[in-house]
């Protein structure tokens, strides 16, 4: 190769790295600053109750049904977390608009995902109808965002035992925290769920 075209092609790559080196910052800088903007945004009860209506309407308006019975459970379980409740699991379906079986069969496969248990009932279970039902709730924990996610207060029941078959479902602390961050995001960068 003559030495003029290798001292272009020789240009051109470093051309070309110092090119790619300002891409990487430049995404990386707006990495940090969607990071910032989430990480100002709290997430509360309304704002997830907000979200499954507009779900929920998406899904009537194309009638599509309830979707992914799982995550429908996962957002109603979230929403009563941040609210100090807990429901049965026949409440549990109503409020996510799908069949006391089907709820059942999606608590299942989200208690061997890790990301639910049953735990046994405080006392009577209380409809968001009645009122907040506070004794299966203790303190805040920290999601690994720093969001204040409620604890649940008794650990789980076997799902196996008679107990476990009545218990109330609810999310496991880690997966209480992993939606706090998901929805934070979410919310952020404005897209739906």
């Amino acid at each position: 190769m003559p030495p003029d075209q290798q001292a272009s092609l020789e240009k051109l790559s470093r051309d070309a790295a110092r090119l790619a080196e300002a891409l990487a910052r430049a995404a990386a800088d707006e990495a940090q600053r969607e990071a910032a903007r989430a990480s100002r945004i709290r997430v509360t009860a309304p704002q997830v109750r907000r979200l499954i209506e507009a779900r929920r309407r998406r899904a009537a308006r194309f009638a599509l049904g309830p979707g992914n019975a799982a995550w429908s459970l996962m957002l109603e379980l979230f929403a009563a977390r941040l609210e100090g409740r807990r429901h049965s699991l026949s409440q549990l379906a109503a409020a996510a608009g799908i069949a006391p079986t089907t709820a059942l069969r999606a608590i299942e496969t989200l208690e061997r995902a890790g990301l639910a248990e049953r735990r046994p009932a405080p006392g009577p279970v209380q409809s968001a109808a009645e009122g907040p039902a506070l004794s299966g709730v203790e303190g805040p924990v920290l999601s690994a965002a720093e969001g204040p996610v409620p604890s649940a207060a008794e650990g789980p029941v076997p799902t196996g035992s008679k107990r476990g078959r009545n218990a109330q479902p609810d999310l496991t602390d880690d997966a209480a925290g992993r939606m706090y961050d998901y929805l934070r995001a979410a919310i952020a960068a404005g897209t739906s769920i």
